[in-house]
Formats: structure tokens, C-alpha cells, sequence
């Protein structure tokens, strides 16, 4: 957070901190686009397992569709 950038700034010469700093809002711009289209795709693919479970007949589907669309986007994500 802002603490870690501080601390880190400090140790830096001015003309280094500038570039620091840009590297980390690119980066912070970066990760949160990420995290937010998983997001988004999650929302996807467990709206459309649900869909196909309750057509199915599957007991718990909603429980069932929020694993499903947390699962298929962010695990294999964190595992590789």
C-alpha cells in the first residue's frame, strides 16, 4: 500500500523515486484490470453454469454455479 511505496521512495534518490513511482501506478493499473476481468468472467461462467444446472435438475446449483465460475477463473490462475 501507500506505506510500502513510501518506505521504499525513501531509500531512493529523487531522480529514482520518480521512475519508481511510475513503474508502480503501471503497475497497480495493470493487476487491478486483470483481477477485474476475472472477475467479470467468473460472474459469466457462473451465471451460465447456473443456467444449464437448474435446467438440469441439479440439486444446489446456485452454491454449485458461484464454485464453478470462481473455480474455472481464478485457480488455474494462482496454480501456474
Amino acid at each position: 500500500g501507500p506505506r510500502l511505496r513510501r518506505a521504499l521512495c525513501s531509500v531512493l534518490p529523487p531522480a529514482r523515486q520518480t521512475e519508481v513511482l511510475r513503474a508502480w501506478e503501471i503497475a497497480v493499473d495493470k493487476t487491478g484490470g486483470y483481477i477485474y476481468s476475472r472477475g467479470l468472467m467468473a460472474l459469466v461462467s457462473g451465471a451460465a453454469h447456473y443456467v444449464l444446472l437448474v435446467i438440469l435438475g441439479v440439486p444446489y446449483a446456485p452454491a454449485l454455479a458461484v464454485w464453478v465460475g470462481l473455480v474455472s477463473q481464478f485457480i488455474p490462475t494462482i496454480g501456474t
